[in-house]
């Protein structure tokens, strides 16, 4: 019973880190639209929800932990927290600048 345990809980936490890696993946994306289309970096992920490139639900991780992100012109960078819902540490889950320049 105890293995089933931990199995099921294994297997709910690599759930919610997929979940969690695309929705950070969909903020990434849709940042990139918007500096296409706009020719700036949105001032606050809302508005990307405002602008229809994301939904609202993507801006939050599978632990309910707000997405952030830092922009220029040329780099741009979304993170979640992670399962310990602390910045800055070990388990966070960031977009990097992979193949940045194949979709501008």
């Amino acid at each position: 019973m105890l293995g089933y345990l931990v199995t099921t809980a294994n297997c709910r936490e690599a759930a919610r880190k997929k979940i969690s890696r695309q929705r950070v993946k969909e903020v990434d994306d849709a940042i990139s639209t918007y500096l296409s289309r706009e020719r700036r970096c949105p001032a606050t992920l809302d508005e990307l929800v405002a602008g229809k490139y994301v939904p609202s639900h993507s801006l939050e991780d599978s632990w309910g932990t707000r997405l952030t992100y830092s922009c220029s012109n040329e780099d741009w960078q979304v993170t979640s927290a992670g399962r310990d819902r602390i910045f800055d540490t070990l388990d966070d889950i960031t977009s990097g600048p992979t193949n940045r320049e194949a979709r501008r």
